[in-house]
């Protein structure tokens, strides 16, 4: 983590590099597109404590991206992202991505490898861009397994008509997991493997992913979690235009896992899990986006008395180029605590 201004100071001085690259194009194939984009919000909730959102309510930022793609040649591109509102006081900035891509032609079909940290693409709410997805958040099973979506990988993509399939290695845990946060990158060295596959159409789309790894041992703040597996599978289906202006949404994930914990836990081994989420999105002329999303997320299928529910609806309007405006407002059914509790957000975004 380093101070937001000198991040910033970074991010305006490759205005004139990019400047240059694209001046000079011409004669090189070198460019530097920027991107941009910054969440400011109001969000309030009744929950006790939080350790997802922790320090969240009232008035901050949620996002700060900026960064850029870097196009090197035809065949070869490189991206970072950083996002300036990190840290307890939204006033740090940390890297979000920083990945290479290179394409190589061959005699079947090109083959994209990606080298470095990127967002998941377990199922396909994890690698959609928070500045498109219509919810303030991720479903609580995606923010509870993989907090942060990012991770450390390699992984070679191909496509092969309307399909197209990706192989993987990758840390074993997201980089913001709590047990890995402030730990050395993959702790005890464990890797996974991740596999996906996905067609895609004019109106449908759909794909299977698989990550199957393993957890390392944990020493938390109060005990030790033993080493546990990750094998999960994902299925997800988009369907746009089912109706003029509707767009289905939805995501299966199962598998064995556990929550990750900075505390640390003796009795914390995998446990059979499930999550889900189906989402509806109507384009409503002259309103905006009408948006509702129903899931839920069963830590331990065995046994009862495990199973979150959750419930949103929202708008989304754009108020001119650029600038949108979000309100939503979700209820959450949590099996560990006394009662339900909701969460309202208004948010501001402009991106560039």
């Amino acid at each position: 983590m380093f101070r937001f201004g000198f991040a910033v100071a970074a991010f305006v001085a490759l205005g004139p590099v990019g400047a240059l690259a694209q001046s000079s194009s011409s004669s090189s194939a070198k460019t530097f597109e920027p991107s941009l984009y910054m969440q400011f919000q109001y969000r309030d909730s009744n929950e006790v404590t939080s350790s997802a959102f922790r320090g969240q309510h009232g008035l901050h930022f949620r996002r700060l991206r900026f960064g850029g793609t870097f196009r090197v040649d035809d065949a070869t591109t490189a991206r970072f992202v950083f996002d300036g509102a990190s840290g307890d006081n939204q006033d740090e900035a940390s890297l979000k991505e920083a990945f290479i891509r290179h394409t190589v032609k061959s005699g079947v079909t090109p083959l994209m490898f990606q080298f470095g940290q990127f967002p998941l693409p377990i199922g396909y709410e994890l690698h959609r861009s928070s500045a498109d997805r219509e919810m303030p958040e991720f479903s609580l099973y995606n923010r509870l397994l993989f907090p942060g979506e990012q991770i450390r990988g390699v992984m070679a993509s191909g496509t092969f008509g309307p399909s197209s399939a990706s192989v993987g290695v990758f840390n074993a845990l997201v980089n913001d997991d709590p047990e890995q946060d402030g730990q050395t990158p993959s702790p005890g060295g464990r890797m996974a493997v991740f596999g996906r596959y996905q067609m895609s159409g004019k109106q449908i789309s759909g794909g299977v992913s698989g990550f199957f790894g393993e957890r390392p041992a944990f020493v938390g703040t109060s005990a030790t979690s033993p080493a546990a597996d990750r094998a999960l599978i994902s299925l997800d289906l988009t369907y746009k235009d089912m109706l003029p202006g509707l767009t289905l949404r939805s995501e299966y994930l199962t598998g064995r896992d556990r929550v990750g914990t900075a505390a640390g836990n003796v009795g914390a081994t995998d446990k059979p899990l499930s999550g889900w989420h189906v989402q509806l999105s109507q384009e409503v002329g002259g309103v905006g986006t009408v948006f509702g999303r129903f899931g839920g997320f069963d830590t331990d299928t065995q046994t009862d008395g495990n199973a979150y529910q959750e419930y949103g609806l929202g708008i989304r309007r754009e108020l001119a180029k650029g600038l949108t405006a979000t309100v939503a407002f979700e209820r959450i059914f949590n099996p560990n605590r006394p009662r339900s509790y909701s969460v309202s957000t208004f948010r501001i975004q402009y991106r560039f």
